[in-house]
């Protein structure tokens, strides 16, 4: 069986062996295990039923023949999704040789590309015309098809998720009707429902977004203080607030001190002075949690702190290019379990949004729930798709709720040892059965 090499973001094709030869797996006949990124989920995909089409037209052909034959298929993208949104061990199709820019249009602020191109390559793409995406998740290497069939969203009370910005699309179907061509104007609802379609109303081949200019984000890191959101007051930010006052090795103590203890305690003389300066924040909090018993409150609370402290230390104001600024370290392999609702609108947002916080909080302590930092709190406008976790309804209408809907979207995470710290497989079991029962409690 070959084995997808985790993560799947390296934009390596899901079966290449060593020699990366495409023949040589084809004449050895064997099966496809693909890794999400957050090491997960795993699908084993029979062989002949996993894909790579490498043009267009082998695309077009692989969906007609699927649907003579009845076969199922399903579009995957870098396979990033915590939740293995994309996996069928029936059949796959991944577009990764599908990933040219196809054209950039400086006067209509627009870029056509195939949809297996990563966002990271649109960036570069489009970073020399002064241009960049309105719109970026925390990882810059989903595939563009992947990327706003799911309804990615990034983070903006004004800033509508990344499908909203979809204008035109190309989706290779199993219908008569073949390749369609689709925008706003020829096919209304059924643009909308195809653009964000989770990959159930055929498989989007070529996708036409939408431009900002580019420019530079005022960061406030999370140590920087701001409005409780409740009428608080706000701290007036000044030019000392600019850089940290902290050098790295400053920011950087707290963790670094916590993880030698709990080394310490265990006699663990695995991991260096050297090894461990050599660390950056993800790694660092990775091994303290992994160091310790990651289901003990106490455990991931010292973590917590330590982290707190970090970033205290850390906080301030930063300014550079937004595609830099809203990438971040998202840590190790994981669980994720994120919701998003409605809070009222830019206008007139009320307290929903904060009250949900407030809430989730008070049950963890309550209930002594192990809850790694962050929980992560986001904000967004509507999309006029319906299928979108933030969707403003079936109808698109020019009401002010609409054009100003507010959404929240909030996520827990639960961080799984490496196999380094878990060589059995037996800590990631139970720390996974046991997220289960908490949220189904």
């Amino acid at each position: 069986m070959r084995q997808q090499p985790l993560p799947l973001l390296l934009g390596q094709p899901p079966h290449t062996n060593s020699s990366g030869s495409k023949e040589d797996i084809e004449e050895e006949e064997e099966s496809t295990r693909i890794l999400n990124w957050s090491g997960t989920h795993h699908v084993d995909l029979a062989p002949g039923t996993y894909h790579e089409p490498e043009t267009q037209l082998e695309l077009e052909a692989l969906v007609a023949d699927a649907y003579r034959k009845g076969q199922h298929i399903r579009p995957v993208g870098s396979a990033l999704s915590p939740n293995g949104l994309a996996f069928d061990s029936r059949g796959m199709v991944c577009l990764s040789n599908l990933d040219k820019i196809v054209e950039i249009n400086k006067d209509e602020m627009t870029v056509t590309v195939q949809a297996g191109a990563r966002v990271s390559q649109v960036l570069d793409a489009l970073r020399p015309h002064g241009l960049t995406l309105p719109n970026l998740a925390s990882i810059a290497e989903q595939q563009i098809g992947g990327f706003v069939s799911v309804g990615a969203h990034g983070t903006g009370a004004l800033i509508p998720p990344c499908d909203e910005f979809v204008t035109a699309l190309t989706i290779v179907t199993p219908s008569e009707n073949g390749v369609v061509k689709m925008t706003e104007a020829t096919h209304g609802q059924l643009f909308r429902l195809a653009r964000l379609g989770l990959g159930g109303l055929g498989i989007l081949s070529v996708v036409v977004v939408t431009n900002d200019d580019e420019n530079d984000l005022p960061l406030l890191g999370p140590g920087t203080e701001v409005s409780d959101g409740k009428g608080g007051k706000k701290k007036i930010v000044t030019a000392e607030d600019i850089k940290s006052k902290f050098s790295t090795d400053e920011q950087f103590k707290p963790l670094r001190d916590l993880l030698r203890k709990l080394l310490a305690n265990k006699n663990d003389t695995s991991l260096d002075d050297d090894m461990i300066n050599g660390m950056g924040f993800g790694d660092l909090r990775d091994v303290i949690l992994a160091s310790g018993n990651m289901l003990d409150p106490d455990h991931v609370k010292r973590c917590n702190k330590a982290e707190h402290a970090f970033w205290a230390k850390a906080g301030g104001i930063d300014l550079a290019p937004s595609d830099q600024k809203l990438q971040f370290d998202c840590g190790g392999q994981q669980w994720v379990y994120e919701v998003c609702f409605p809070s009222g609108t830019y206008g007139m947002p009320g307290t929903a949004s904060i009250d949900f916080m407030e809430d989730l909080l008070k049950e963890i302590e309550s209930s002594g729930l192990p809850a790694p930092a962050p929980i992560e709190q986001r904000w967004s406008s509507g999309s006029t798709s319906p299928l979108s976790p933030a969707s403003v309804g079936p109808q698109v209408n020019d009401s002010y709720d609409s054009k100003n809907s507010l959404f929240s979207w909030v996520g827990v995470i639960m961080y799984l040892p490496s196999e380094d710290f878990d060589p059995t497989g037996y800590r990631r079991q139970f720390i996974t059965e046991s997220s289960k029962i908490s949220i189904a409690s």
